[in-house]
């Protein structure tokens, strides 16, 4: 199991986990969110690895890419998925036809793993809540 030392109560024993959490998603996610912007042939300024409540990831207009430490807790397809979705952004700041065009061709099952990620949550333990 996992100890949590040092913590004086509950509350800090949880913003110890997820501060553990956004250091394991920079040092897991990050590297892969590289890899997929390499294969895809796309770029961003900058990624991040924060916690949101109502999003899985999101692209600034300056080009970063923050990306949930809850998808830590999903299967690898749909966190691709989140992270293609993510760059697909960076060539189209919107949700047009030649957004999911893009997302398509970077994600052949696209419609299904975003129909998954709407259930998703389900997966992540409740201590991982923002605050």
């Amino acid at each position: 199991g996992l100890v949590v030392s040092g913590a004086a109560d509950a509350a800090d024993a949880r913003a110890l986990l997820v501060a553990w959490l956004k250091r394991l998603g920079r040092r897991e996610l990050v590297p892969w969110l590289e890899r997929l912007a390499r294969e895809a042939g796309l770029t961003y300024a900058r990624a991040a690895v924060r916690g949101q409540r109502s999003r899985w990831g999101s692209c600034s207009r300056r080009g970063t890419i923050s990306l949930n430490y809850k998808l830590l807790f999903l299967e690898p397809a749909l966190v691709e998925h989140v992270m293609l979705h993510e760059l697909a952004h960076t060539r189209h700041l919107n949700h047009s036809h030649a957004f999911w065009r893009l997302l398509a061709r970077l994600d052949p099952h696209g419609r299904a793993h975003h129909a998954a990620l709407q259930h998703a949550g389900a997966q992540v333990p409740a201590w991982t809540e923002c605050d």
